[in-house]
């Protein structure tokens, strides 16, 4: 099992994006009024307000059709999104930065990460490919801050498809993956240069006659 811990084996094997960022804009940014019916706004140039909502947030840029549209900044107290906006929702390209450090740079849907973009957390996880409803769907490259690094599929988060799984250590995982767990034909290179081939199924693996022999069945 080389120096991988189960705690590692979990985080390798369950990649799904920070849940903060499953739905980060907390709500439409329309032009709100206060008690008085007075338009709490501040106007700075034809297009461009600054709105403080009722919910505390405060939200800068473009307004069109009493909705954010355009361009804008939302300033909560949890983290900071810059970028497209329409119909008073994030959409299009865009970056949110939380206060930890936690940050996602690329395409957005109706506040979601969704399509090509960036993922940085702040131990120093970094997904770099598609994104679907705010998780990782598509082709994708992980890498881990303990060298590990993780190059295929992914359905919902989950490693998912052809992929190839390099530990720190030197050994390398090439082969199919369903829903996180290797599954199907795959193929093991060890550092000290062993081969060993399995069929797998629900991670574990089955032998088959041409196995390499004396090489230890990795477990992760």
């Amino acid at each position: 099992m080389g120096n991988c811990s189960n705690r590692q084996e979990e985080n390798i094997n369950a990649v799904t994006v920070d849940p903060r960022l499953d739905g980060f804009a907390p709500e439409s940014v329309h032009y709100i009024e206060n008690v008085n019916g007075n338009a709490n706004a501040n106007y700075a140039i034809d297009n461009q307000k600054e709105l403080f909502l009722q919910d505390g947030n405060k939200y800068e840029g473009d307004i069109q059709d009493d909705k954010a549209n355009g361009r804008g900044k939302l300033v909560t107290a949890n983290y900071t999104y810059y970028g497209e906006w329409r119909d008073g929702k994030p959409n299009g390209q865009g970056e949110i930065v939380f206060n930890d450090g936690t940050s996602y740079r690329g395409d957005v849907l109706e506040g979601n990460p969704h399509g090509q973009g960036e993922f940085n957390r702040n131990d120093g996880f970094v997904y770099r490919g598609n994104f679907s409803n705010g998780l990782y769907n598509g082709y994708g490259e992980a890498s881990w801050p303990n060298g590990h690094v993780y190059k295929g599929g992914f359905l919902d988060g989950l490693f998912h498809g052809d992929g190839e799984f390099a530990w720190a250590d030197g050994r390398v995982y090439k082969g199919s993956y369903v829903r996180g767990e290797k599954h199907g034909p795959g193929i093991v290179y060890l550092a000290d240069g062993s081969v060993f081939e399995a069929d797998w199924e629900n991670g574990k693996a089955k032998k088959r006659d041409a196995v390499v022999k004396d090489v230890v069945v990795p477990t992760v």
